[in-house]
């Protein structure tokens, strides 16, 4: 019998620890709804793409809401051995509400979050986990050889170009669910409801470095061709919001000011016209005129609208020392940062592939090298 001074109970010199009893380095999320048919398929193969790796990794499926049959199914799918862990939520909220519930429990450093489905070739993970070890922060898939159907294609072509104009972050494939992100990432960047698609701007938007990589796309899942009316709304909507978060949190009487400054005009000038006519040209009595009504509307609500922005900045005042929207580094970490950098600049001079901190191109869906390219944070941002 051996005891734990005995030479022979001891690890070899150099020995690693086996996965399961190191801390993960790679915790994947995977939102599942009613379709297990291929986790059991997800879990074994993207597993095994990171034991090759070397990395220590947990899998975290999120049931939304799921019947007791699918949990039970679910249960049955997991590979023996696996560090697979089953989170169930009590109602279907939606895959961004699932991403969240399983943000919260992950423990490894970077954080993958997958689809139940064989979506991308598994090998392709490597090319996620790669930009990642060039320094990026938040590396977003970019499915290529897209197989959806034509339509669902266009679609995603005019809401991708569409953002890039609107937020100056140029990804190619913002409804990848294929990401990584480091923890750092989503301690520092408050996500709420459907905003987590989202993720990589508002990353970017406190400083941090969100790049992206090609992943060969084998199949797609969901609805082909026009959505619902309902559909297109909330994402309008989300896109307005996503807009005020990333560009007025700070000053929100410069969003609310000019809206109300110009209904407060259009109202003056109404009036204005209105008096000037009955005083001057002899025109009907204002009692009579249904655009005075208007007017005085049109001033009201300028006049509360920009009531409401000075609201926003009171409170933006009182909480300002709660907010933080960039990331400082010490000098240690900027130099690590570099040498990085450099390394990899050598490297892609030597393979013709561009550095993945050079911001992304504009192109189109499938276009561009397979390289990962990153659009760099703004504002306090120190590269470390």
């Amino acid at each position: 019998m051996t005891g734990p001074s005995d030479p022979a109970a001891r690890p070899p010199a150099g020995a690693k620890a086996p996965p399961e009893a190191r801390r993960p380095k790679v915790s994947v999320v995977i939102p599942l709804g009613d379709r297990v048919d291929e986790l059991g398929e997800v879990l074994e193969r993207f597993g095994h793409e990171l034991d090759a790796r070397g990395v220590a990794s947990e899998f975290i499926v999120v049931l939304d809401g799921v019947s007791d049959d699918v949990f039970r199914e679910a249960r049955a799918a997991r590979p023996a051995g696996a560090n697979v862990r089953l989170v169930r939520l009590n109602h279907p909220f939606g895959e961004s509400i699932a991403f969240s519930a399983g943000f919260r429990i992950t423990a490894g450093d970077i954080i993958v979050t997958l689809p139940p489905y064989m979506q991308i070739e598994p090998a392709d993970i490597h090319r996620v986990l790669d930009a990642m070890d060039e320094g990026l922060d938040v590396v977003a898939g970019w499915r290529f050889k897209r197989v959806d159907p034509l339509l669902n294609r266009v679609q995603s072509l005019f809401f991708n170009s569409v953002m890039k104009v609107l937020t100056g972050v140029r990804l190619h494939d913002m409804n990848c669910p294929v990401r990584a992100i480091r923890r750092k990432v989503l301690e520092d960047v408050t996500i709420q409801g459907d905003l987590v698609r989202f993720l990589p701007i508002m990353a970017h938007r406190h400083g941090f470095r969100v790049g992206e990589a090609k992943v060969r796309h084998l199949r797609e899942s969901g609805k082909s061709g026009f959505f619902g009316i309902g559909v297109y709304i909330r994402r309008f909507l989300d896109v307005i919001n996503l807009l005020f978060l990333s560009k007025f949190t700070r000053a929100p009487l410069r969003f609310f000011g000019v809206g109300g400054f110009f209904a407060f005009l259009a109202g003056f000038v109404i009036c204005a016209w209105l008096s000037v006519d009955y005083l001057f040209a002899g025109g009907e009595p204002l009692r009579n005129r249904a655009t005075l009504v208007a007017g005085v509307m049109l001033i009201t609500l300028g006049v509360q609208i920009f009531a409401i922005g000075l609201v926003g900045e009171m409170i933006i005042y009182l909480q300002a020392k709660n907010l933080k929207e960039y990331r400082t580094f010490d000098e240690h970490e900027v130099t690590a940062r570099s040498a990085r950098r450099k390394r990899k600049g050598r490297g892609s001079s030597a393979s013709g592939a561009s550095p993945a901190g050079e911001a992304s191109g504009g192109g189109g869906e499938g276009a561009g090298d397979e390289s990962p390219a990153s659009s760099r944070g703004v504002g306090a941002k120190v590269e470390g």
